[in-house]
């Protein structure tokens, strides 16, 4: 049956005409023989057997309209006609194919980006039975605790778990690291690659296998191996190596260890975080010696990440008793009492998609910036609409025409549906090449640069822009057939019925124009709000200076104590300070946007916490100097001196919301707090210094602490970042900065960058939605005035009898001006009437989605809806004079003579 059906679709119409016939000439001699047999005779046989059919040619027309083929045979035939309707005019087509691949593309794009981040599952086998590992601490200091593991821990339970078919550690994230290609044909040059620690199972447990050579094993991932070897991905194999298939085997060098390549993964895997593209997976057993940290021994410190695959039949809360169970057996063996009696628990979450490095942060932008460029798509199908019921009025005889020959309202619907649809399609076609340009631009404006995001135009991204094409056909397709209707024939078919019936479909064009300015205003205020938004950001005080500050990350080696430490980095301080250019130099443990949160419990001479108070602080560790180089004046008291070392008494340094919070009109100079209690290594707090920003610009200033570097012992490790301050633009001293770094025994430079640039990063989210909401409003302000100019240029010509004989009569130019402007006018008061109740009940319906992304002000800001509205006026007024100033040049006698 289904070959029939398919060689019937290729056989000729002519060819289905001689086999529907030859059905019926059968079927008919079948009847005539049995009439015959019943003792008819020939004619009269004939005759009742054509009486029981009810006609040869009715029959034959039932056919025909019942069989599928009809079908396909009338949808070719609507194709072809709507193609040569589109092409029959081609600047009216270009206008509303443009028009469609922008709200399409813009979807199609957006689209692409969350299906990537929040949608698809990881490219791994069966990614639906991977789970994440978390520990949870229970209450402390206030917070909720919930940690990564230990690699202690982890080992512990790859072990002997009973509850996990598989388990994986990874590093915590993709590190960028200065790599030289060794061996034959090498150059020997240094390039920066990003690598990703994972352990020995990492592949087999995501079910995931080398396209050429192999994974990683268990073999690879022991502590002291003799060789280190890497896995390569399949984008750094293509960029790097030109896909050489004698890629096994080459060496390449990071830090002084020297790595052969045993594999490369297949395409399309980036592991199992999305924004997170490693160049190449190397053993996790290699941290220490890579990194100098000493964390694989350390049953304290939580800083791998762990996943999963839970073994048939055991459910999650099984799961999670069982290996909580085991963590505590663990820490007490491994910590003793340290361990304390708290009751750590495993925490098991689904982790299909990946861990939600992204997810969480870009989510609710992602679904802002969705609803935009959904109501972009909305405000284009609108504008079409309003194209295609012009056209529709100019095609009114053809209209008539064809229904007056017998073309019912179903037939004719269908062909106008077939237009739309196909029109729609065409800008969906397009609209996927601008989604695969943009998609290699909005990842870059949407995240840190230091995640990436690799899109496709995949199944789900093609069925998606497939479906909204159909869909926005079917919606600006949906004006013109009504027209369609009920056609008036006997007007329809007159001269100039396109002129003189102009009031009756005027009205729905104005109608478009109005939604049009409601939807366009809606838009405006959204991206008023973000524009907005983001100028009260910049025009905070940060409470430092940002410019020409150089920041420097360090990595010091772990044999250096604390002791050794503090000589080597005053050695740097020193020497950097001698450099031309350079002003000042510090260090310290935290720079802009991670800021440190210690939890605590702390106590405050002369404070009573109040019941349930969040006892956390935020601090940091910083060298005599800092807020000199940081540029964060001084309130009170002193800084910090180098007698404030570790035999001097211990002192801190807070900031004007902890001197406020804790002793209200007070001097706090001279007051102590500490850990625990003040018994217990008290801190004397000997100055107060200006608000900064710590975490990043949008938040509420916290009590802030600063202790002095000199005075630290076993956390002086963790002081890794250099502030420079310069005289002028740092990247002239940066490149000097970077060789006195590294001129020091035990010290290297890891990443440079400068406080504006931090600065900016923090505010990616606000700025590309500012940007991308302005710039669809610029679109949507655009459509508007061509829909408005479109309206008042047909409105002009079709009153331009009238207005000859106004002008006939008296009227002054000034006086038509005005006439066509104050109807320009009226629409878009209409329109914003309608848009202003439309944006309030809109921003109150996601003042929960967008309250988060704006910055000293509420959605429904009144300035910004008047803003919105000032600027829909003046387009309305632009647009709507060239049709008014062309009205006061007509001529009266021409005028009269216009039908």
């Amino acid at each position: 049956m289904a070959i029939r059906k398919l060689r019937a679709i290729f056989k000729g119409r002519k060819q289905q005409e001689n086999d529907v016939n030859e059905e019926l000439r059968f079927h008919l001699e079948r009847q005539i023989e049995s009439n015959m047999a019943a003792g008819m005779s020939v004619n009269e046989a004939r005759r009742q057997a054509l009486i029981a059919f009810g006609g040869v040619q009715q029959t034959r027309e039932a056919v025909r309209q019942v069989h599928w083929t009809r079908f396909l045979d009338t949808l070719l035939q609507d194709l072809r006609y709507a193609w040569r309707m589109l092409i029959k005019r081609p600047a009216f087509t270009s206008v509303m194919v443009s028009v469609l691949t922008i709200g399409i593309g813009a979807n199609t794009a957006v689209f692409s980006i969350v299906n990537a981040v929040l949608l698809k599952m990881l490219p791994i086998t069966a990614p639906e039975k991977l789970v994440s590992l978390r520990l949870n601490h229970g209450e402390e200091g206030g917070l909720q605790l919930t940690t990564d593991i230990s690699y202690p821990v982890f080992e512990r339970l790859r072990e002997q778990n009973q509850v996990l078919s598989g388990i994986l550690a990874t590093g915590g994230g993709v590190n960028k690291v200065d790599i030289k290609p060794t061996g034959p044909g090498a150059n020997g040059q240094t390039e920066q690659a990003g690598m990703e620690l994972v352990s020995g199972g990492y592949f087999q447990v995501l079910g995931v296998n080398a396209v050429v050579g192999r994974t990683l094993t268990p073999g690879d991932d022991k502590i002291g191996a003799p060789n280190a070897v890497a896995v390569v991905s399949h984008g750094y194999w293509k960029r790097r190596m030109g896909l050489d298939p004698a890629v096994l085997g080459k060496t390449f060098v990071i830090r002084d260890m020297v790595f052969t390549i045993v594999g490369v993964a297949p395409p399309g895997f980036f592991g199992e975080t999305v924004g997170q593209t490693p160049d190449m997976w190397v053993p996790l057993t290699l941290e220490d010696r890579l990194f100098d940290e000493a964390l694989l021994a350390s049953a304290s410190t939580s800083w791998v990440n762990v996943l999963g695959r839970l073994k048939p039949g055991v459910g999650r809360q099984q799961a999670e008793a069982s290996l909580g169970l085991l963590v505590q057996q663990a820490n007490a063996d491994l910590l003793g009492p340290k361990a304390g009696k708290a009751r750590v628990r495993m925490e098991i979450a689904p982790a299909s998609k990946g861990l939600d490095v992204l997810r969480q942060q870009f989510a609710r932008p992602l679904q802002v910036l969705m609803a935009v460029v959904g109501l972009v798509l909305l405000i284009a199908c609108v504008s079409v609409a309003s194209l295609l019921t012009a056209r529709a009025t100019a095609r009114q005889k053809e209209i008539a025409v064809r229904a007056t020959l017998g073309a019912g309202s179903g037939r004719l619907m269908q062909q106008m549906l077939t237009e739309s649809i196909l029109l729609a399609l065409i800008g969906g076609t397009l609209g996927l090449f601008l989604a695969w340009s943009a998609d290699r631009v909005l990842p870059v404006l949407l995240f840190h640069s230091s995640l990436s995001l690799e899109l496709e135009i995949n199944t789900q991204v093609l069925g998606f822009t497939l479906l909204v094409s159909v869909v926005t056909g079917i919606i600006f397709g949906f004006a013109p057939m009504l027209r369609v209707l009920r056609p008036d024939l006997s007007c329809s078919l007159k001269e100039h019925a396109g002129i003189r019936d102009h009031r009756h479909r005027l009205g729905a064009r104005k109608i478009f124009i109005v939604a049009q300015v409601a939807l366009s205003l809606l838009l405006l205020v959204t991206a008023g709000l973000f524009v907005r938004s983001l100028r009260k950001i910049y025009d905070l005080d940060v409470g430092f200076n940002k410019e020409n500050l150089l920041l420097v990350t360090l990595q010091p080696s772990a044999e250096l104590s604390g002791a050794r430490l503090k000589i080597v980095y005053q050695d740097l301080l020193d020497k950097v300070n001698a450099l031309p250019g350079v002003k000042s130099s510090s260090l310290s443990m935290s720079s802009f946007a991670d800021g440190n949160i210690n939890l605590g419990p702390f106590v405050v001479e002369g404070y009573t916490p109040k019941p349930g108070e969040d006892r956390s602080l935020q601090g940091d560790i910083v060298s005599p100097g800092f807020f000199n180089t940081m540029g964060i004046p001084l309130r009170l008291g002193r800084d910090f001196r180098q007698q404030d070392d570790a035999n001097a008494t211990r002192v801190v340094i807070v900031n004007e919301t902890f001197a406020r919070y804790f002793f209200g009109a007070a001097s706090p100079l001279g007051k102590h707090f500490a850990w625990s209690r003040l018994d217990r290594q008290p801190m004397e707090i000997i100055g107060v210094v200006k608000d900064a920003k710590y975490s990043n610009l949008k938040e509420r200033t916290p009590p802030y602490y600063y202790t002095a570097f000199l005075q630290q012992d076993q956390m002086a490790s963790i002081v890794r970042l250099l502030e420079v301050r310069t005289a002028a633009n740092p990247a002239t001293v940066s490149a000097a900065v970077s060789s006195a770094v590294d001129s020091i025994n035990g010290v290297r430079a890891d990443t440079i960058s400068t406080m504006t640039v931090q600065v900016e990063e923090s505010l990616q989210q606000e700025k590309m939605l500012a940007q991308v909401s302005s710039s669809f409003g610029v679109f949507a302000l655009l459509l508007a005035c061509i829909g408005i100019y479109g309206v008042m240029a047909h409105s002009v010509t079709s009153r331009t009898n009238e207005i000859g004989i106004r002008m006939a009569l008296g009227a002054e130019p000034f006086d038509v001006l005005w006439m066509v402007l104050r109807e320009a006018l009226f629409l878009v008061g209409l329109g914003i009437a309608v848009g202003i109740p439309a944006a309030l009940a809109g921003t109150r319906l996601a003042s929960s989605l967008v309250s988060g992304l704006l910055f000293g002000m509420k959605a429904s800001d009144p300035v910004t809806m008047a803003l919105a509205a000032l600027m829909m006026a003046v387009v309305a007024l632009l647009a709507g004079y060239l049709p008014a100033r062309r009205a006061t040049k007509v001529d009266p006698l021409v005028a009269l003579r216009y039908e």
